[in-house]
C-alpha cells in the first residue's frame, strides 16, 4: 500500500509540473495574466504531492514495511525510532526524495510570498523552480525510485548507515545542508526569470535577499554542526587511542 501511495503521488506530480512549465510562457505570449494561476497552482500541487510521498515514506519506515525497497535497504526492527525517522536521508533514494521536498517547499514559499507581484519575473522564476523539480521527479519515478516493490518481502533489514547513528547532530547536519544547497535554486531561478522577462524591481530584490539570508544561515549552522561533531569525534578517537596505548604498554612494560 505504501509503495502505491508514494509512487502514485510522485507520478501525479509529473503532469502538474509539465503544466506549470508550459503555462507561464504561453500566458506571457498571449497576455493572459489569469493563466498564471495554472503555474502557481502547479507549484502548490507539487508541494502537496511530494509531501504525501515523504509522509508515506516515513510511515513505511516507522511501520517497518520492508516491501518498500528503501525501507528494505535502510530499515531494521532493532533500530530506535529516532534513527529510523532520520534514516529518511540515510541513503541515496531517500536523500533525493527529501531534496525534492525541500525544493518544492521553497517553490511554494516563493509563490505564496511573491505571487501577486506585478510583471512576469515571479512567474518565470516559478517556471524555473518547476523545471528543476521536474528533473528530480523524473529521477524519483525512474532510476532513483524509493518506493520500488520488493518481492518476496524480507523479514528484516540491515538498518541505516552506522555513521548516521554515531552522533545526535547527524539529525541536523543533512537538513541544514539541504536547506542551504537547495535554497540556492531560488536566486538562480530569479536570475533566469530576470533574463527571460527583462524585469527587476527593488521589492523582488528584497525577497531574493531574504531567501539568501535563510540559505546562508543554514550553511553556517551546518558548518557549526560539522565542527562540533568533528571535535567530538576527534576527542573520542584520542581517548580510544590513549586507552589502546595504555593497554598495550601495561601488557608490555618494556
Amino acid at each position: 500500500m505504501n509503495d502505491l501511495v508514494g509512487h502514485g503521488a510522485l507520478l501525479v506530480s509529473l503532469p502538474f509540473l509539465v503544466l506549470g512549465i508550459i503555462a507561464v510562457p504561453v500566458a506571457v505570449r498571449r497576455g493572459r495574466r489569469d493563466w498564471m494561476a495554472l503555474a502557481y497552482g502547479s507549484v502548490y500541487a507539487n508541494f502537496a504531492l511530494v509531501t504525501v510521498a515523504v509522509l508515506t515514506m516515513l510511515t513505511a519506515l516507522v511501520t517497518h514495511d520492508f516491501s518498500v525497497s528503501y525501507v528494505a535497504q535502510v530499515g531494521s526492527r532493532s533500530t530506535p525510532l529516532f534513527y529510523t525517522i532520520i534514516s529518511l536521508w540515510g541513503a541515496l533514494e531517500g536523500s533525493i526524495l527529501f531534496w525534492a521536498w525541500v525544493l518544492s517547499l521553497y517553490g511554494m514559499l516563493v509563490v505564496w510570498r511573491s505571487g501577486d507581484a506585478p510583471g512576469n519575473l515571479v512567474p518565470y522564476a516559478a517556471m524555473m523552480l518547476l523545471a528543476i523539480s521536474l528533473f528530480f521527479a523524473i529521477l524519483l519515478v525512474g532510476p532513483a525510485d524509493p518506493f520500488h516493490l520488493v518481492s518476496p518481502t524480507p523479514a528484516d533489514g540491515p538498518g541505516p548507515n552506522p555513521l548516521l547513528q554515531n552522533h545526535i547532530l547527524m539529525a541536523i547536519h543533512p537538513p541544514l545542508l539541504y536547506l542551504g544547497y537547495v535554497g540556492m535554486s531560488v536566486p538562480f531561478s530569479f536570475a533566469v526569470g530576470a533574463v527571460l522577462s527583462g524585469e527587476a524591481s527593488y521589492d523582488l530584490d528584497e525577497v531574493n535577499e531574504s531567501h539568501n539570508v535563510i540559505q546562508y544561515r543554514a550553511v553556517l549552522e551546518n558548518l557549526d554542526t560539522i565542527g562540533r561533531r568533528s571535535v567530538s569525534s576527534a576527542l573520542l578517537i584520542r581517548k580510544s587511542a590513549g586507552t589502546q596505548l595504555f593497554t598495550r604498554n601495561s601488557r608490555h612494560p618494556w
